[in-house]
């Protein structure tokens, strides 16, 4: 098509925050918060993690897919463009992490991720109900996230977790 080719569908999902439920400050957070000090454990993470992404071959080579989200993760730990990330820890290593950008009462995940050692273990649900608590005491009212159209788990934890389909988008890239 005009020297474009299908590279991917990028589904987008959206839930209300429920309104019952009250967070009137961020004590707790902290500990949750990723710093500088995690961003070469999340760099490592995000390694090879994403390997279904749109950033794929032929149109991008794996370092540059692996590049483009370790430095993601670096700006949100920076509050760079997303506010912060989320990190979930198993005694003392991480297990999972999301990256939240709140603008006008709307959240956006921006990327969420478990460590492979810890996939199938409910950790995804874990990051999501955080991020639901975490934007209640932010005064948050909608949480967005996208994901592909060929990640039917990540579809079906959304779907599992009260979110509901809000659209769809197709990536073309130019032929190559």
């Amino acid at each position: 098509m005009r020297g474009f080719s299908f590279a991917e569908g990028e589904l987008v999902f959206q839930k209300a925050v429920p309104a019952t439920e009250k967070f009137t400050s961020l004590i707790g957070f902290d500990a949750y918060i990723a710093t500088e000090s995690s961003l070469d454990e999340l760099k490592f993470i995000v390694s090879d993690l994403y390997v279904n992404s749109r950033f794929r071959e032929p149109w991008f080579t794996s370092e540059e897919r692996d590049c483009f989200y370790r430095m993601w993760v670096e700006n949100a730990v920076l509050s760079k463009f997303d506010d912060c990330c989320l990190v979930l820890k198993n005694e003392s290593s991480i297990s999972g992490f999301v990256t939240i950008r709140i603008r006008e009462r709307e959240a956006t995940i921006g990327l969420i991720g478990v460590t492979r050692s810890f996939q199938g273990q409910g950790i995804g649900k874990q990051l999501l109900e955080l991020v639901q608590r975490y934007c209640v005491s932010k005064e948050a009212t909608v949480i967005k996230v996208s994901t592909q159209t060929s990640n039917i788990s990540a579809a079906n934890l959304y779907s599992q977790t009260g979110f509901a389909m809000a659209g769809i988008s197709y990536w073309f890239y130019k032929q190559v």
